[in-house]
């Protein structure tokens, strides 16, 4: 049985969400927790702190146990999980050798559990410095009427991803107005943009959404 907890506090309310895999339904718990930065003006209601937390937890558990992480996520993973999950991973040439230095991650998510992606990004570590050198992404949101439209709606939510992990921070728990916000910290520039693949799956028989 896998017990998930959720957390909630004064600024940030959503539903987590598991993707589903047709096997055996997780118990969830629901706690409050006092949090003093504001979380609830990002776009995506939730889905991107429990994206983040669910598959940290999935890559943690991998290391721990000595498995590939994109195996992990094979086995518990749904179908049409799955489907994204190899297309990205293949697109990537998941496996295939790298530079000293370099890695790769994989993550995937569903967001309201409707539209299915994963990522692949390959990344480098110098010392203190880590950088993005490119970042596979496979979506399945139904039948695409226009690719150009999807593939800019990911590429543009790659950036933002990036601009994000790497150039935003908390300065201080107890004194959120000192964090820097999107109004003082530009998006990631041309120049440091790693490489984007962005390919689509679609399940049979499902429609555009």
């Amino acid at each position: 049985m896998i017990c998930v907890t959720i957390v909630t506090t004064s600024t940030s309310r959503y539903q987590a969400t598991m993707p589903a895999s047709g096997r055996e339904q997780p118990r969830v718990r629901a706690n409050s927790a006092t949090d003093p930065i504001p979380t609830g003006a990002w776009r995506s209601v939730g889905n991107h702190p429990t994206a983040f937390a669910r598959e940290s937890l999935i890559d943690e558990f991998a290391a721990t146990n000595g498995i590939d992480p994109l195996e992990l996520r094979l086995r518990i993973m749904g179908d049409r999980a799955r489907r994204v999950i190899e297309l990205a991973s293949e697109e990537a040439g998941w496996g295939n050798p790298q530079p000293a230095g370099w890695g790769r991650g994989i993550a995937y998510h569903a967001t309201f559990n409707v539209t299915d992606a994963a990522q692949v990004a390959e990344v480098s570590a110098d010392g203190g410095h880590i950088r993005v050198h490119r970042v596979v992404c496979a979506i399945d949101c139904g039948t695409v009427i226009n690719p150009d439209t999807v593939r800019a709606q990911m590429e543009g939510g790659i950036v933002f991803g990036l601009t994000a992990a790497s150039k935003t921070e908390s300065l201080s728990m107890t004194e959120p107005s000192s964090s820097r916000t999107s109004a003082t910290t530009d998006c990631c520039p041309s120049r440091r943009c790693p490489r984007l693949r962005c390919t689509s799956s679609r399940t049979p028989s499902r429609p555009p959404e």
